[in-house]
């Protein structure tokens, strides 16, 4: 059902490996010539190139992240995806969707959210386990879980969270 972040911002080896093959080539040829501006246009270039992957990252994981608050939050999201795969469990995918985004131990985490906005998502991930996580994740459908005051806090804290990160 969710995403896992990483499917975002994987950029295929198949195109990174020549990219900066062909840079290094590049550049070795500048030093090798003597020719300085073409060293400096491949050391910018692969910087760019650089900082264009960082920033993909981080635009992957804030997408990844509302997507799965944004799911949290509305009840008729859920069911709809209850209703357009009825051979998953939905509960047991949504209890497992927060822990495959939400890394505030790591440092590519860390770098794609604000010290404002880490707050606000660990404070989120505070409610999601002390509730989410003891839901019974083999009921029959979805609609049991919009009955319980645990996921309903849950869908609560999860829509304010998404209208917080904007």
């Amino acid at each position: 059902m969710h995403k896992n972040p990483y499917d975002y911002h994987a950029t295929p080896m198949v195109i990174l490996v020549p990219t900066y093959l062909l840079l290094g080539l590049a550049a070795a040829y500048g030093l090798r010539m003597g020719y300085w501006p073409l060293v400096a246009a491949v050391a910018f270039i692969g910087l760019s190139f650089y900082a264009w992957r960082k920033l993909q990252h981080r635009v992957a994981i804030r997408k990844a992240v509302r997507e799965i608050l944004q799911t949290y939050s509305s009840n008729l999201e859920q069911v709809r995806l209850e209703n357009a795969h009825p051979l998953l469990s939905i509960p047991a995918d949504l209890q497992g969707a927060w822990e495959d985004v939400y890394h505030p131990d790591l440092d590519w985490f860390r770098a794609a959210y604000s010290h404002d906005k880490l707050v606000k998502l660990e404070a989120f991930n505070v409610i999601f386990r002390e509730n989410a996580l003891k839901l019974n994740i083999r009921v029959k459908s979805i609609k049991l879980w919009h009955k319980d005051k645990r996921w309903k806090m849950v869908m609560v804290a999860a829509g304010e969270l998404f209208q917080h990160l904007g």
